[in-house]
């Protein structure tokens, strides 16, 4: 029975015989790097195609499992970007909570093809010095023919990364609507040019309109349905923070019956409509069930 004896790194270097057909292509760029560097197997010089086409080099090069890891970690940074304006509902500001979400967005890409990039030629001599060593016989764990594949492949550069893609996307869509919570018992502003929120994702704490943009609405979600009782609305306005609330208006209904209602709260469109600070409070029954606050601001031009 054979023991599995992991080839050093100069055991490595000194079976080209061995190695040279595993690569197939490129083979003096990858031993040029190998032999330059004291530890190949932990750092072999910078690579340009591993940097900028991390996924489909690792596809045409056969490194299937880093390709996997790779693909999973897309996911959850991807995942991750979908939660982050969320992080308003823990104190953050709608702009930085923006501007996190943007900056994860772009810099999580870069970071994963920056470490191809450093690591990708020591990541292919370990998977090369194994293979040989399979060759060999020098391994008792069999490879599966999936891992055990040498050389390159421009179709599996294709069509592999292409299909990872595709099958992450749908998942991450069902993944994403159910751990993503619906909305919970409040009131939720929202303007004419954004759909009605349906969950979390789709709801800003305190939000801020332009004046002129749109008409401003509010969706309110109930612990129980209305049924008919007294619903009251009433919004409250200050022009800065030193001020009272003072009762711009007030509308009563007895016409719901479910537990959420969708109603406009001030057409921002109009030009008698005040700028500053505005409380909603919903009343059931002279109840309060639930109060949000947003602005209108002054047009930027």
């Amino acid at each position: 029975m054979t023991h599995q004896q992991p080839f050093s790194e100069h055991d490595f270097l000194a079976r080209s015989d061995d190695i040279q057909p595993l690569i197939a292509t490129n083979v003096t760029y990858y031993f040029n790097k190998w032999h330059a560097s004291p530890a190949p197997f932990s750092f072999s010089g910078w690579n340009w195609a591993a940097f900028l086409l991390a996924p489909f080099w690792l596809a045409y090069r056969h490194m299937y499992g880093s390709l996997l890891i790779t693909s999973l970690i897309y996911f959850m940074c991807q995942l991750l970007v979908t939660y982050l304006p969320l992080t308003t509902y823990l104190g953050l500001s709608q702009e930085l909570s923006d501007t996190l979400t943007v900056v994860w967005q772009i810099s999580y890409p870069i970071m994963i093809h920056l470490f191809f990039g450093w690591k990708g030629n020591a990541l292919y001599a370990r998977r090369i010095a194994m293979l040989a060593q399979w060759k060999k016989g020098l391994r008792d764990k069999p490879l599966a023919p999936l891992f055990s594949k040498s050389g390159t492949s421009m179709i599996t550069a294709i069509i592999i990364p292409f299909l990872l893609l595709l099958g992450g996307s749908l998942s991450l869509f069902a993944v994403k609507d159910a751990l993503t919570p619906s909305l919970p018992p409040g009131v939720y502003i929202f303007s004419d040019s954004e759909p009605s929120p349906s969950d979390m994702r789709n709801t800003t704490l305190n939000p801020s309109f332009e004046k002129y943009s749109a008409r401003i609405n509010f969706v309110y979600i109930g612990e129980e349905p209305v049924e008919g009782r007294p619903f009251t609305i009433r919004l409250y306005h200050k022009a800065d923070e030193g001020m009272e609330w003072v009762l711009e208006r007030e509308r009563e209904y007895d016409i719901f019956t479910s537990n959420r209602v969708v109603l406009d709260v001030v057409d921002a469109e109009d030009p008698a409509v005040k700028t500053g600070r505005y409380r909603l409070v919903i009343y059931v029954e002279d109840e309060v069930e639930a109060e949000e606050q947003f602005t209108i601001v002054p047009p930027s031009h």
